[in-house]
Order: C-alpha cells, then structure tokens, then sequence
C-alpha cells in the first residue's frame, strides 16, 4: 500500500526525551478513518521506531467511527464482514458478550490486509452515503 501525504491528515510522534517510541498516521476514508499505528508498543513487526513506514512488514490498525472512537468487534462485523472481522483482536472469542462489544484494533496486520480493510471501508462508506451509485466508484487507494 502506498501511503502518501495526501492521504494523511494528522501524524503524530509521541516521544520519551528525544527519541520518538510511535507514530500514528490518520488515514480518512469517506466518513470512517483508520488509525495506522506502528512503534515500540505497537501491535507491529518489528516493534520499534523506523524512519520509512514502509519498512514495516505488519501494523496496528484501527477503524474509527464517524464521531471518533474505535469500533468495536461486533460493528467491524456488521459493516465488513468476517473476512475483515477476523482479522481483529478477539474475533476468535467473538461468542463472548464482553469480546464483541468492547473496542478493538487489528494487531500485526500486512500491509495487503491493510489495503483490503481500506477497501472494505471505502465500499461500505460509498453504498451507506450513495446507496443509489454505481459500484464503479474509482477506489482512491487503486493508483
């Protein structure tokens, strides 16, 4: 996937002393963001700070809502499905009230998978605001 500074709207660098230990790039996809976390406590390999982005082979991802917050298992699945469902932390414990419902992120993920859930999003944000449209819609991440 390749992410650029068009796509961003915020990065932010989060610090101990002088060194940065993550960054968290905000990536806006129609109403819904996703929330691309890498870093030394992040869901990511390796887990440290790179200078290229790209030089990670899996992130954390969050979706966001349109009002902020992440979204929670059972919401990914009802908006995106399992294929993208499964890809969240607790999705194997997804029988489980508590599991369902509690906020969640997508822990070492690729950067393939990645390129999937921003499709899945773009997708379900073009037929939930353009139920009318066409699904021809060009996918801004397809370049």
């Amino acid at each position: 996937m390749n992410i650029t500074k068009e796509h961003i709207i915020a990065v932010s660098e989060s610090s101990q002393g002088d060194s940065p230990y993550m960054y968290n790039l905000r990536y806006p996809i129609g109403q819904y963001t996703l929330s691309i976390a890498v870093g030394e406590a992040q869901y990511c390999s390796p887990r440290e700070v790179l200078a290229d982005v790209s030089e990670y082979t899996t992130v954390e991802v969050g979706i966001l809502k349109p009002k902020g917050g992440l979204m929670s298992l059972d919401e990914v699945i009802n908006a995106f499905g399992h294929r993208i469902g499964s890809l969240c932390e607790g999705y194997e414990y997804r029988n489980d009230e508590e599991a369902i419902t509690t906020c969640t992120v997508l822990p070492y993920i690729g950067w393939d998978d990645v390129e999937d859930v921003a499709s899945s999003v773009w997708s379900y944000n073009t037929v939930m605001t353009h139920p009318s449209s066409t699904p021809d819609w060009e996918n801004p991440l397809k370049g």
